[in-house]
């Protein structure tokens, strides 16, 4: 079963793979904080906007868009975003207060306050030990994952709209960097752990495609239809 879900969005599963491997060599040879200070003193107003927006697609818009979408699908895969949206959050939050890594904000609380480096206007960077890992690149990974299998089983195009969902993913994981919110390791476990639950959730989902006709394969716009009307 798992094997057959890898290989129906394995355009999302194996860039998003290979970007946890480069995230992980990164962290052999990139002291932690580095690529932080560095977007601090590259970071332009245009790309500051830009990743601004697009660190929100891992947050609760992305969802309700998908579950919307989803009910003119199949129930099943609606049922699944409420899920998935739960479990995300149970594991970042829990595995944050596990851990308790400070965030930049509290790392380089030294160097803010002689100034050396500079927080970024219009944006709430967040404080605390809640760093590792981060929950937007999990929330990203997983959600835009089953994105990916549900475009590779429904919509023309699925290997190019699995593409698309990881660049998105993989771009909401940059913007916790680029925005001063998270560090290289936070980044790189939550792509893993979303990705992971991602294909989970994607299993367990595809366990509902049985064709049985029942309520949970139909949608709004066969909502009233009986089982006995969909045998052939």
């Amino acid at each position: 079963m798992i094997k057959s879900i890898i290989n129906q969005f394995k355009y999302f599963i194996i860039p998003s793979l290979l970007l946890v491997l480069l995230g992980a060599i990164g962290l052999l040879f990139i002291e932690t904080g580095d690529l932080v200070l560095y977007f601090n003193t590259n970071r332009s107003e245009i790309g500051k906007n830009i990743f601004a927006i697009i660190t929100q697609l891992g947050e609760e818009p992305i969802y309700i868009l998908l579950l919307l979408t989803s009910l003119f699908v199949a129930f099943r895969f609606a049922i699944m975003i409420p899920i998935i949206a739960i479990i995300a959050t149970v594991v970042s939050f829990g595995l944050k207060s596990l851990f308790k890594h400070p965030r930049p904000k509290i790392f380089f609380q030294e160097l803010i306050e002689n100034g050396q480096v500079q927080m970024i206007e219009g944006i709430h960077t967040l404080g605390g030990y809640t760093s590792f890992p981060s929950g937007h690149t999990l929330s990203a990974f997983c959600i835009f994952g089953f994105a990916a299998y549900f475009c590779s089983t429904q919509l023309r195009f699925g290997k190019t709209l699995q593409i698309l969902c990881f660049f998105l993913a993989a771009l909401v994981g940059f913007s916790r960097i680029y925005l001063f919110q998270h560090f290289l390791k936070d980044v790189t476990l939550g792509a893993l752990l979303g990705l992971i639950l991602a294909i989970g959730l994607a299993a367990i989902c595809e366990n509902f495609n049985d064709g049985s006709g029942n309520w949970y394969e139909r949608n709004l716009r066969n909502l009233k239809q009986k089982p006995a009307d969909n045998i052939a």
